[in-house]
């Protein structure tokens, strides 16, 4: 198999004799510091790039095909004003707006998946309250029973208190009336 050697350079044109294509374009690559490097083959860079292309593409599909994957919420078409967006995982979408510290950069998120996160942090870590002896389950707001885990099926009071509706056994006491003993 023979390699792309060139040979009979013209930098100013762009061209070279390859051992391999014949008389060819060639490209001269730069770093990122702007350093230039020899030239090379166009067809060798596109060889190169499609090689590339390929090894991205089974680096992609075998963290796929890992037990824990998931799609990523990738958004497109950005409105910041109207604070909406395409997500690739969920569609049209409204947006959050985010920022590091670090680097000073804002960024934007799924609202869809914030929310959804948000939701289950919440379930896992709000469950109920521990000292509440007069925890409350199955409710039902039209008869306005439940079971409490102290007294079993009650009667509940239903309040609402700063805009948040509040379910309370009737046995359990008022903690604003219930006086401290000194």
């Amino acid at each position: 198999m023979t390699r792309h050697q060139l040979y009979e350079i013209n930098l100013e044109h762009r061209t070279a004799f390859c051992t391999k294509c014949g008389y060819t374009e060639i490209v001269i690559p730069t770093t990122r510091t702007g350093k230039t490097l020899k030239p090379i083959c166009s067809t060798r860079t596109k060889e190169i790039l499609e090689n590339r292309r390929q090894q991205v593409e089974l680096a992609r599909e075998a963290r796929q095909s890992q037990p824990g994957w998931q799609l990523r919420h990738v958004l497109s078409h950005i409105d910041p004003v109207a604070r909406t967006a395409t997500c690739s995982h969920c569609g049209p979408t409204s947006i959050w707006k985010r920022s590091s510290s670090d680097k000073d950069k804002t960024y934007f998120v799924c609202g869809t998946q914030s929310r959804e996160y948000e939701r289950a942090y919440k379930r896992a870590h709000r469950s109920g309250r521990s000292t509440n002896p007069h925890a409350l389950s199955q409710i039902n707001e039209e008869a306005e029973t439940a079971i409490c885990a102290t007294c079993g099926p009650v009667k509940i009071e239903i309040h609402l208190v700063n805009k948040y509706v509040r379910r309370r056994c009737i046995n359990a006491g008022n903690p604003r009336r219930i006086k401290k003993s000194k």
